[in-house]
Parts: structure tokens; sequence; C-alpha cells
């Protein structure tokens, strides 16, 4: 059967991505990148900012936000173009604010964070158990510490579009703006998963140890 997302208007794949069908995001975020990539690049630029792995992760960084906080679930359109306007607007606030972030950092302050919106991340599935979104949640709040800088918005987002949007390696994979091989992203999910089973058995262990005092 053939893949219907590429013929699909804009509009009416921004609602398949509203849906959570995640080959519907695959070709979302093919189509969108360039015009993400180049508001973060404009923005960024108006910090001084032109280095290229930064404005990737602002890319990346955009993308989660999209993912994370069922913006395009949420998106009302009032013209047949809307959408593209109000990528610009999410990828520039995201910029501007990652950019102010850094730069409060460097000063020795803490610059506000772009905030994502944990309590409704559920984009997978409208009827996704509870139990399974909040153990996803649960997860992600795991992995987070052990990311640097460089991969928070990457791997984050990785995770995302796979255990949220359920796109397999290959799909993930041929997301230009990753830049990683199908291995890279099966590596990858395998050492996040790593990590948070780690994580979560500690945290259960001590919240027993805790329980039997």
């Amino acid at each position: 059967m053939a893949d219907p997302y590429p013929s699909l208007p804009i509009q009416e794949l921004v609602s398949a991505c509203g849906r959570g069908e995640a080959l519907a995001w695959e070709e979302f975020i093919k189509r969108t990148q360039p015009l993400v990539a180049r508001a973060c690049l404009r923005a960024a630029r108006s910090w001084g900012e032109r280095d290229p792995a930064v404005i990737e992760e602002l890319v990346q960084a955009t993308y989660t936000k999209l993912v994370a906080g069922r913006l395009l679930a949420d998106f009302q359109p009032h013209h047949p173009d809307a959408i593209y306007g109000f990528l610009k607007l999410v990828a520039a606030r995201v910029a501007h604010d990652q950019c102010k972030a850094a730069r409060a950092a460097k000063r020795g302050g803490e610059g506000p964070e772009v905030e994502f919106d944990e309590a409704t991340a559920g984009v997978a599935s409208p009827s996704a158990a509870p139990d399974a979104s909040l153990l996803l949640q649960e997860i992600e709040t795991c992995l987070t510490p052990h990311l640097g800088a460089h991969q928070v918005n990457r791997d984050r987002l990785i995770f995302q579009l796979y255990y949220r949007l359920g796109l397999s390696a290959a799909a993930i994979a041929s997301i230009p703006c990753l830049e990683l091989g199908v291995k890279g992203v099966e590596s990858l999910l395998n050492r996040l998963t790593r990590q948070a089973r780690s994580q979560l058995m500690t945290g259960r262990r001590e919240t027993a140890a805790h329980g039997d005092d």
C-alpha cells in the first residue's frame, strides 16, 4: 500500500499529526525542516549566534516542543498557509528562549528554559492507557539528567518519536535534521532505555526503603 502522506495538502497533514499518526509526523518534519531551520537561524543571529551545531539543536528543540506540547493537535488555521507562520513563531520563540538562557548561563545566572508541557505530552494515541502515558513521563524525567547540553533536544525528540508516535528506527533515521543512521538510532534508544531502567529501579528501591522506615 502506497504511503499517502507525501501527497497530502499541508492542512490535512497537520491534522494527521494532531491525531498522532506516526508516518504523518515523519512527512511533516521532512517537509517543514527547511522553514524551521531558517526561522531558528534568523532568531539566533539576533543574539549573535551562528554556530551550525547550535542552530541544529534549536531545530530539534522546536520539533520536540511540537511533539511534546500537542501544539499541532490544538492548532486552528485561519487560512490554508497559516501553519507556516505558526511554525516560524514557534521556532523563533524556542530559539530566543534558549539563546537568552545560554547568555544568562555564561554570565552566571539562570536564564529561562523552554517549557515543555509534560502533562499533555501523550500524542501517540488518544486511547493510550493512562498508566502507559504516566510511565513514559516518568521515564523521560529519568532520562534528562543523563543527557548533556548537546544531546538533550535530539535524544528527547527521538525518544518521543519512537515511544509516543511509534515511528520505526528506520523512519526516524530518515529525518534529515537528526543526522543518524538506523543503527545509530537503535543504539541511542538502547542506551536511553538502559539508563531509564536503571534510574527507575534505583528510585523504586529508595522509595521502598523509605517506606520500611
